[in-house]
């Protein structure tokens, strides 16, 4: 199932090796953007081939968009 899918954040020093053809989906965490209104926000970021492909609401990109996905919920 989806949910199963979902990790927790990544810790340094824990092995994980992630290929720039990986599609990683990072759900809930705070994201900093300079050149927004808002600078940080609660969201969802998905990065495709090494580059970020789409940031949204939380819960807003479908868990089938990513081949990982990483709870950071409360992380930066």
């Amino acid at each position: 199932s989806p949910r199963s899918a979902i990790r927790k954040a990544w810790k340094p020093g824990s092995p994980r090796k992630v290929t720039v053809s990986d599609s990683i989906l990072i759900r809930g965490g705070t994201i900093v953007d300079p050149s927004a209104k808002k600078i940080e926000r609660k969201g969802d970021l998905l990065i495709e081939n090494g580059k970020i492909a789409a940031i949204d609401a939380p819960g807003k990109i479908p868990l089938s968009k990513a081949r990982t996905v990483l709870d950071a919920k409360g992380a930066w």
